[in-house]
């Protein structure tokens, strides 16, 4: 299976034939005779690094047994396609890769061939959460040794150190010879604009040595992965692979870093790619109703959504500036984390020799503050969007991040607000069948300085808006007290956390989560043993104080002349919003 998505003003079919025409370049032979042999190790190490988790594990096994396979040939097939060579790949291709495919193209535009079917009355059930199946009662009856929970001593998990005045943290790997190396900057479009860009940018550009292509293939050969994660928080650089030759990386890594060479028509493309792009985004309703629509009720017209480069600045900006700015990333304050066998002294070593950073760092720049607006009265945003469905978003601010609601907020998640066996769901959904989807939430921050949110949601017909409405809003102001349904959220969240293990790299993020909320300890520990001792009284106190009575900012997505504008306005006062408003473009 092949894919891709068209450029601005690209055609499906142009994007069909590009596909094809790289099959063709492998009939031919146009690729050089290492890339066989390269392939291979690579999809090795990527499946060795699959295989430190449960679930990549199982689907091994799923797909053995799916393929009649024993299990040893399954997991020596690296060893027969290593046997594979350049001149047996062509044939391969050219045997089974000629016009036997299938395009399929997805286009916009109105169905004509869709039948209606005339809407069904539907009875609301009787809910006695009372009840239990035989299934439900034998199910019970199995008795299993309880998990126990293993919370993090990120004194004991994580080696702390300095690489002169740069945090070096490091994990050990006592799995395989694998490494991860990662280069954390605090840096995101708060505080340097143009983040976003240069993380789209840098995967493009080569170097006075080597071009862009050349220099992913020395990569390549190395067997070792570099990447870039930006975050809305963060800016992530990642050397990943064979530990052996991530010394052989670094300075290659480096060199690309410091000698990054500006190309104006990869710019250009790029330019064209993120313009097409956001057309696409105005068109995801998840996207405008989650993101922009979501942000414009908690900050206004003025939100980290909608801060971006207009169209003219990006066509006007000169890709020198962006170069430039990724040159000077190892003068900044960052931090350094990594993950393998290597000892400490061999990693500071190496990084002495291959990684040279100034004698004094520089602190990023300061974040711009967005403000989050006061939720004092009821009303309605509404976006205008062709679909037969309605949805709607309705947000709540709280106070701001207390440690002290994290074990409520995440009790409270699993018995009333998530799940199919929630409160929310079951009401709206299951018994009165007001909704195709329905949630509810309290919301934790990333920062300290940010709030908590109350969300809810509902997915319904837009001729049932005002009743799945009334009806989640009746929820959100008395919690139903139902025992044993409180009982099994409990012992769900217990067990969710029993199970969860943060291991190998996973430490580092889960000691930067801690990091920006200010803890050093593992606060589930804490979380765990005050879910133990919680009543439905104690929830229902804690529900009484931070959800019930709430003002609300309703986020409405749906057909203009399908909703009803007055059973909206019974909710406050509505203003109606283009795309263009809640996108900022």
């Amino acid at each position: 299976m092949m894919g891709g998505y068209p450029r601005q003003g690209q055609t499906l079919d142009e994007v069909r034939n590009l596909l094809i025409g790289e099959l063709e370049k492998i009939k031919k032979g146009e690729f050089d005779d290492w890339l066989v042999e390269a392939a291979v190790n690579n999809m090795e190490l990527k499946r060795l690094k699959e295989m430190e988790k449960n679930w990549p594990r199982a689907m091994a096994m799923v797909d053995a047994f799916m393929w009649e396979m024993e299990w040893k040939k399954y997991v020596e097939r690296w060893i027969r396609m290593k046997e594979i060579d350049k001149a047996k790949l062509q044939d391969f291709v050219r045997k089974h890769f000629s016009e036997n495919y299938v395009a399929i193209y997805k286009r916009q535009g109105q169905d004509t061939t869709i039948k209606k079917v005339e809407k069904p009355h539907i009875t609301p059930l009787p809910l006695d959460r009372s009840k239990e199946s035989e299934f439900a009662k034998k199910f019970k009856e199995w008795k299993t040794e309880p998990i126990q929970p293993v919370f993090v001593d990120f004194q004991k998990a994580i080696h702390f150190d300095k690489f002169q005045s740069l945090d070096l943290l490091k994990v050990d790997n006592t799995t395989n010879a694998l490494a991860d190396m990662y280069f954390v900057y605090d840096l995101n479009k708060k505080n340097m604009p143009e983040a976003p860009l240069l993380a789209k940018y840098f995967p493009l550009l080569g170097t006075s040595k080597y071009s862009s292509n050349d220099i992913k293939k020395e990569f390549f050969k190395l067997g070792v992965s570099l990447d870039i994660y930006p975050s809305s928080e963060k800016l992530i650089f990642h050397l990943g692979g064979l530990e052996k030759n991530i010394d052989k990386a670094l300075p290659l890594y480096y060199h690309l870093l410091t000698d990054i060479q500006p190309d104006s028509t990869a710019y250009q493309n790029m330019v064209q790619d993120i313009l097409k792009e956001r057309e696409n985004r105005k068109q995801n309703k998840g996207v405008i109703l989650f993101q922009a629509m979501a942000n414009y009720a908690k900050y206004g017209k003025e939100n980290p959504f909608t801060d971006i480069y207009s169209s003219e600045e990006l066509q006007t900006l000169n890709p020198a500036q962006l170069a430039e700015k990724i040159q000077s990333l190892t003068g900044l304050e960052h931090r350094i984390y990594y993950y393998g066998q290597n000892d400490l002294q061999t990693i500071k070593t190496t990084l002495a020799e291959k990684y040279t950073i100034p004698e004094v760092i520089s602190p990023v720049p300061q974040e711009k503050e967005y403000t989050e607006l006061e939720m004092n009265e009821e009303k309605v945003l509404f976006t205008d969007y062709d679909m037969v469905q309605t949805e709607i978003l309705l947000l709540s601010k709280g106070q701001k991040f207390n440690k002290d609601l994290l074990s409520y907020g995440s009790l409270f998640n699993e018995y009333f607000g998530s799940g199919l066996s929630s409160i929310v769901f079951q009401e709206i959904r299951e018994t009165k069948a007001l909704a195709y989807s329905a949630f509810c939430r309290f919301s934790f921050p990333k920062k300290t300085h940010q709030s908590h949110y109350v969300t809810a949601y509902v997915g319904t017909q837009a001729d049932k808006l005002e009743n799945a409405v009334d009806a989640l809003l009746a929820l959100m102001n008395k919690m139903p007290k139902a025992e044993k349904q409180f009982e099994a959220a409990k012992e769900a969240a217990l067990k969710n956390i029993a199970a969860d293990r943060k291991t190998k790299t996973e430490l580092f993020w889960f000691w930067e989560k801690h990091r920006d909320w200010g803890l050093t300890s593992d606060y589930r520990k804490d979380v765990y043993r005050q879910i133990e001792k919680m009543t439905i009284n104690d929830m229902e106190n804690f529900f009484n104080q931070n959800i019930a009575g709430k003002k609300y900012t309703y986020c409405v997505i749906g057909n203009e002349n399908m909703v009803d504008f007055n059973a909206l306005q019974k909710l406050g006062k509505i203003n109606k919003l283009s795309l263009e408003e809640v996108f900022g473009y």
